[in-house]
C-alpha cells in the first residue's frame, strides 16, 4: 500500500535566507557555507588595581606609577567584600575613578594592601577619594591612613592622608565615600573646603521655596554669605536632607553659623532643624540644631555648635 504520509524534507537555518540578515546583526557572518562563530563578550568595568607585583606593566604614553599604600584599621569589618573605588587629585590633574578591588576578601581588618598604579601628570598630591560601594555591615569598611610614594630614589615624596574614617552605611554619618587631604597641603593650600548637611523638620509646610544663605565663623574669621542653590527637586522640601559644598579661606574651629531666608515665594516659611557641616581638609564634623522656623518674623538664626549628637532622641524612664 502507498504511504500517504508526505516526507517532511530536511531544514538548515544556516542556510535559510530569511535568517541571513539575523546572522548577520548578531554574529557579523555573511556565508551560508560555516556555522556562525560566537563573539566574545565586551564587558566595559572601572580600571581594576591589583595588589601590586613586581613585573612591568604598559603604560601610556605620559603616564607614570605611584603606590598607592592602605591601612584598613584593626576595628574595621573582618573583611570587607564589596567594590572599592579610588580617584587622586593633584595640583595639575586627577585619575579617573578606579576600581580598587573586586568583589572578594581585601581590605581585612588591620591589613595593608599595595597598589601600583599608571596615574597622568598629577602635579603634587593634594586628596583621595575613597568610595565603598555596600551598605551591608559586613561590607563596613574603617580606613585608619592612606599613603601615596610617588617617584623613585632621590626623587621620591611620600604623601600621608591621614584617618581614621568609616566608610559605612552604620557607622558615624553614615557615609560611603571620604575625601582625605594629604598632611600639611591643608594648611599650604590656603583654602577650606565644607560640606553642609541641611535637615528640614518633619512638618506640616516645613519646606520652604525661599532663598537661603549661609555663613560660617569660626576661631580664625568668618566667610561670607554664600547662597544654597538648590540642584535637586527635594531640596529644602519637608523632612528632606540638602546637601552643599562651599570654599573659604580657613576659619579655625567652627563655632558657629548665620543661616539666612530671603523670605520670597509662596510658601517661604521653613522649619529647620538642624545642620551638619564637615570640613574636609580635616574631616572634623560640627553639629548646628535649630529646630525653629525663619519665617517673617524672624528670617534670620545664629546656630551654635552643640558638643552632642542633636540626632539623638533622649528618654527618660
Amino acid at each position: 500500500p502507498m504511504s500517504t504520509r508526505s516526507e517532511i524534507p530536511s531544514y538548515n537555518p544556516l542556510n535559510d535566507p530569511a535568517l541571513a540578515s539575523y546572522f548577520q546583526r548578531k554574529f557579523q557572518w555573511n556565508s551560508t557555507h560555516e556555522p556562525p562563530s560566537r563573539a566574545p563578550r565586551s564587558r566595559t568595568k572601572p580600571a581594576k588595581l591589583k595588589a601590586t607585583a613586581s613585573r612591568k606593566k604598559s603604560r601610556a604614553p605620559g603616564s607614570k606609577t605611584i603606590r598607592l599604600r592602605v591601612h584598613t584599621s584593626k576595628s574595621s569589618s573582618p573583611a570587607s567584600k564589596s567594590e572599592k573605588l579610588v580617584t587622586i587629585i593633584g595640583t595639575k590633574g586627577k585619575t579617573e575613578r578606579m576600581l580598587l578591588a573586586a568583589p572578594g576578601v581585601h581590605f581585612k581588618a588591620g591589613s595593608v594592601d599595595k597598589f601600583d598604579i599608571a596615574v597622568p601628570t598629577l602635579g603634587t598630591i593634594q586628596k583621595v577619594i575613597l568610595e565603598n560601594t555596600s551598605t551591608r555591615k559586613t561590607d563596613a569598611w574603617r580606613v585608619s591612613k592612606v599613603t601615596v610614594e610617588k617617584g623613585k630614589g632621590d626623587k621620591r615624596k611620600d604623601y600621608k592622608l591621614l584617618g581614621p574614617v568609616w566608610l559605612s552605611a552604620h557607622h558615624d554619618d553614615r557615609k560611603l565615600k571620604r575625601v582625605l587631604v594629604v598632611e600639611n597641603a591643608r594648611q599650604a593650600s590656603g583654602i577650606s573646603e565644607y560640606e553642609l548637611e541641611v535637615y528640614t523638620g518633619d512638618k506640616r509646610h516645613a519646606g520652604t521655596s525661599a532663598g537661603v544663605s549661609i555663613q560660617l565663623v569660626g576661631k580664625r574669621g568668618k566667610s561670607s554669605f554664600h547662597e544654597l542653590v538648590r540642584s535637586q527637586s527635594r531640596d529644602f522640601e519637608r523632612d528632606s536632607v540638602s546637601k552643599f559644598s562651599i570654599t573659604t579661606q580657613p576659619l579655625g574651629k567652627l563655632q558657629h553659623c548665620v543661616i539666612k531666608s530671603d523670605g520670597k515665594g509662596v510658601g517661604s516659611d521653613w522649619y529647620l532643624t538642624r545642620i551638619i557641616v564637615q570640613h574636609t581638609n580635616t574631616g572634623n564634623t560640627y553639629v548646628l540644631p535649630c529646630n525653629s522656623w525663619l519665617n517673617s518674623q524672624n528670617l534670620e538664626r545664629t546656630l551654635s555648635v552643640s558638643d552632642r549628637d542633636v540626632g539623638m532622641t533622649t528618654y527618660v524612664i
